[in-house]
């Protein structure tokens, strides 16, 4: 099955696969503000789901009546919620 992108170029993902994204980096998230992860190499992101490259920083944008959407740094590839799913 080819790949579907938004007008943005984003590869469309399914909403449980984003919220799945959006639980492990809110846990790794936590885990650094409340001191558990001293190191960062401990617990790296994700590598860009497109490119498979490293990442240094995940945007996240949407939310509410918006799809979840990420954008992976340096690489500039993205990926956002599947609207039909969202819209439900």
């Amino acid at each position: 099955m080819p790949t579907q992108r938004d007008l943005d170029g984003r590869v469309i993902l399914s909403l449980e696969r984003i919220e799945s994204l959006d639980r492990v980096l809110g846990l790794r998230a936590q885990a650094i503000e409340d001191g558990d992860l001293p190191y960062r190499e401990d617990w790296p992101l994700p590598p860009c789901l497109e490119c498979k490259g490293a990442v240094v920083r995940w945007l996240r944008s949407g939310g509410g009546e918006y799809p979840i959407a990420y954008r992976f740094f340096p690489c500039q590839h993205g990926v956002v919620a599947d609207r039909a799913k969202t819209l439900v």
